[in-house]
């Protein structure tokens, strides 16, 4: 950028060698308008703060500003791409933890259901009870139990999974908190990188005023110089014209001063002359007075004498008058040749100053020249940094865009999440409060339980006394077809509910295995994305260090201090954000170890060919696991 003050120190060597040129008193006087003029008058149209910093040294280039801000927005791009992996890891949680919830209704549900097919079974039992009655039946003490204390498990089973699940949701809250807490962060970041933005907009619109100024006082230098150079040029053809013409005074005056010798030479010659006829003449009288006395003959020739002396004395009284007229015009012509001399003199001095002046002139013009070639070098440096400055504008422009885009579509997710949580929590309060209900039932149906237990202990041991003392008398045991019946196909269907269970556990672990395996693997795969963000990072900012270190931004250093501090916070942020995702992901490990030790009993082996795609096939064996329907149907059979 060109100082002002150059301008005005050129404008003013301009003004003086013009008022120098105008002293001399040989070219007119023209007013041309100055440079200075025209600045003052663009910079009374100036802000007073830009006026202050036109006294004053400019900034340094916004080079280092420019660094600064690229290191920042790379900065805040893979803070996006933290929060975008923080999001994308929250909302499988959400994902998963939906599906749990599901699962969880469709259990309690599946629950209920059994719970209610156990009463009615209890209450086909308590029907059948009174016709078993009259045929002395086998006790179902055996048979009942184990049945009771699978329901109570599978309850505890589930009040385990919803404590669980309460936990989870408070984690998942938690996260939510955090998130919305970095997202918030990165709000702030976001507004600061715009008001950087601003800023530097600001210092782009300064600098192209700043542009314009210099542009139009690189034009009026150039103007004025114009209409310095024909001053010059016409001032020259003046004074050439002026000595050409003092010249040919000159010349005249020498001439006339040669006429006015030749004219007194000849007033020598004809004063010798007018006094050798005087003396002719005093001589002519004395021999008149002589030829007088001798002969008066002679007076007519002494008559004649006279008359020609009389015309010679006129003759010789013009000629004197004419020495004098010659006298006075030769004092005036030494007068004339005094002033033209001093003439001379003074124009000989005007002209050595003159060339003095030109001389100043052309050095001025070559200072000119140089300060307007500066001018035009500083001209295209600013206009290589005034683009440099647009297209990362339109760079950051674009990228403040596309993050406030991206904040628009996190907060519309948030909001949806936060919807959705509140309708996952009340779906978890019905479902609380119908498992509530749920238990309530199985009480009345355990105390209900435990009456037909004591009569069918009562009947089981009149039956068995009755046998007893019936198998004193004979070897045999008569019991009824219902009984034999009962007895035969329970064994068998337990079994094979038995088998069934055992497979559905088996699938189910082999299942949760390949989930669990896909999410470590994901866990692995975002922990080297990060570490890769990491390294990218680590190897912007040296580079970036190179390029400050090679543009020789050593006052930059102090200022860079706050970006330090950025940096650590920033780091702070990634390693808390590091310390969430593996939090989260060892939750979901002890979760998902948590329902293998629950469903896994007892354990084969597998082969490993088994996949997920097998999950649906199982899924209604495990409901029927869990909803206990083979017991159903053993009651019903009863």
């Amino acid at each position: 950028m060109l100082c002002p003050e150059i301008v005005s120190e050129e404008v003013l060597e301009v003004n003086t060698s013009s008022d120098s040129m105008s002293t001399g008193g040989y070219e007119e006087r023209q007013e041309i308008g100055s440079v200075k003029a025209a600045i003052d008058f663009y910079k009374g149209k100036m802000p007073m703060k830009q006026q202050s910093n036109y006294s004053e040294k400019q900034p340094p280039s916004k080079t280092g500003e420019l660094h600064r801000a690229r290191r920042k927005s790379g900065l805040l791009q893979d803070a996006r791409g933290v929060a975008d992996s923080v999001k994308s890891q929250a909302e499988r949680e959400l994902l998963s933890a939906k599906k749990t919830v599901k699962e969880m209704k469709k259990k309690i549900e599946e629950s209920n259901l059994s719970a209610k097919a156990q009463i009615e079974a209890m209450e086909k039992l308590q029907k059948t009870k009174r016709g078993a009655r009259r045929n002395h039946p086998i006790a179902l003490k055996g048979d009942e139990d184990p049945l009771y204390n699978e329901v109570m498990r599978e309850l505890e089973k589930e009040k385990h999974e919803l404590s669980n699940l309460k936990t989870n949701m408070a984690s998942l809250l938690e996260e939510k908190r955090r998130a919305e807490k970095e997202r918030e962060t990165l709000d702030g970041k976001a507004q600061y990188h715009m008001n950087l933005v601003k800023a530097l907009t600001n210092e782009v619109e300064k600098c192209n005023e700043e542009h314009v100024l210099v542009e139009l006082a690189r034009l009026e230098a150039a103007k004025e110089r114009k209409d310095i150079e024909s001053q010059r040029q016409e001032a020259e053809q003046k004074h050439s014209a002026r000595m050409e013409e003092t010249r040919k005074k000159i010349n005249s005056m020498i001439k006339e001063t040669r006429h006015i010798e030749e004219l007194q030479r000849l007033l020598g010659l004809t004063s010798s002359e007018a006094n050798v006829l005087g003396k002719e003449l005093n001589e002519f009288r004395e021999i008149d007075k002589r030829i007088q006395r001798v002969q008066p003959s002679y007076t007519d020739l002494l008559l004649s004498t006279t008359e020609e002396l009389e015309a010679a004395k006129k003759k010789l009284d013009s000629r004197k008058a004419e020495s004098i007229q010659l006298m006075d015009s030769m004092d005036s012509l030494r007068n004339k040749i005094k002033a033209i001399m001093e003439e001379s003199e003074r124009l000989s001095k005007k002209e050595a100053k003159t060339e003095l002046t030109m001389q100043n002139l052309n050095s001025k013009l070559l200072r000119g020249k140089a300060k307007i070639e500066a001018v035009s070098a500083s001209r295209e440096k600013a206009e290589l940094i005034v683009s440099n400055l647009s297209t990362t504008l339109e760079k950051y422009e674009s990228e403040a865009e596309a993050f406030e885009n991206d904040r628009i579509v996190t907060t519309e997710k948030a909001a949806a999440y936060k919807s959705e949580v509140e309708s996952i929590e009340s779906e978890i309060d019905l479902a609380e409060e119908k498992f509530q209900a749920a238990l309530e039932e199985l009480k009345s149906v355990r105390s209900s339980e435990a009456k037909s237990l004591q009569n069918l202990k009562s009947l089981t041991q009149k039956t068995m006394q009755d046998r007893a003392s019936a198998s004193l008398h004979s070897s045999t045991i008569t019991i009824s077809a219902f009984e034999y019946e009962y007895l035969t196909g329970s064994a068998e269907r337990a079994a094979d509910i038995a088998n069934k269970k055992i497979a559905a556990a088996e699938a189910w672990v082999e299942a949760l295995k390949t989930s669990e395996k896909e999410i470590l693997m994901k866990t692995k795969s975002a922990q080297n994305g990060i570490e890769s963000r990491e390294k990218e990072n680590q190897g912007v900012t040296r580079t970036d260090q190179l390029l400050s270190g090679n543009n020789n931004f050593e006052p930059h250093i102090e200022n860079s201090r706050p970006n330090a501090e950025n940096m650590e916070e920033f780091n702070n942020q990634l390693t808390m954000s590091r310390k969430s995702i593996t939090g989260k992901m060892k939750l979901i490990q002890a979760r998902q170890g948590n329902l293998q030790k629950s469903i896994s009993p007892a354990v084969r082996a597998r082969p490993a060919s088994f996949s997920i795609k097998r999950r649906p096939k199982v899924m209604p064996n495990l409901a029927k696991f869990l909803s206990g329907k083979g017991v159903h149907e053993n009651l019903q059979a009863m």
